[in-house]
């Protein structure tokens, strides 16, 4: 039997787990493609409900980043207490986590934002914002305050123009600069809106 339905039959909890039962490197407990980008928590996660079904308590006592195979694995290091009729039963093992869909999408995301250019981006937004004020009554408003550096001052408007830029083909190049500059939507407004015309 699989462990993903092991814990699944014991707890209704669908992990988002394949392979082993991680007890070898050979045999690493796999973390599923998903849009977690916790895996760590996933991975202790899945450690806790193995310990409740063993009847073990444990504790992380290392932990190291291996390559086996061309993959990436993460090998966790738990000391396992165990209290018995004749006595407390103390262990050290190692379970093993593929962790090489992570890994590898972070190494993706590093080389987008080495190559991220921030003043492209930057006048893609000020040319939308631009376009924006021309489309209605409304964007006009807001970008005219942002113009003259007053939209911050309105905090009900500017969440109501924050939902509408949520919405707008902008908001890619708006998550780029968060993902890749570390500028908020704020930030971003704050600094265009000296260049706006």
């Amino acid at each position: 039997m699989k462990l993903r339905k092991i814990l699944f039959d014991a707890f209704s909890i669908d992990f988002p787990i394949s392979g082993g039962f991680g007890a070898s490197v050979d045999t690493p407990i796999v973390l599923d493609e998903n849009d977690a980008r916790d895996y760590v928590g996933t991975e202790y996660a899945v450690l806790k409900y193995i310990a409740i079904i063993r009847g073990v308590n444990w504790k992380r006592v290392g932990q190291a980043l291996l390559i086996h195979n061309d993959r990436y694995i993460d090998k966790i290091k738990i000391e396992t207490v165990q209290t018995t009729e004749e006595g407390v039963i103390t262990q050290i093992e190692d379970y093993y986590f593929d962790i090489d869909y992570f890994m590898r999408r972070r190494e993706a995301e590093r080389e987008v934002a080495k190559n991220f250019d921030k003043e492209k981006t930057l006048t893609k937004i000020l040319q939308r914002l631009e376009e924006m004020r021309h489309e209605n009554e409304f964007n006009r408003n807001c970008v005219e305050l942002l113009k003259a550096e007053e939209l911050f001052n309105d905090l009900d408007l500017l969440n109501k123009f924050m939902a509408v830029i949520y919405e707008d083909s902008s908001f890619p190049l708006f998550d780029d600069m968060s993902n890749y500059a570390k500028q908020s939507i704020m930030s971003v407004l704050r600094e265009l809106a000296p260049k706006l015309k």
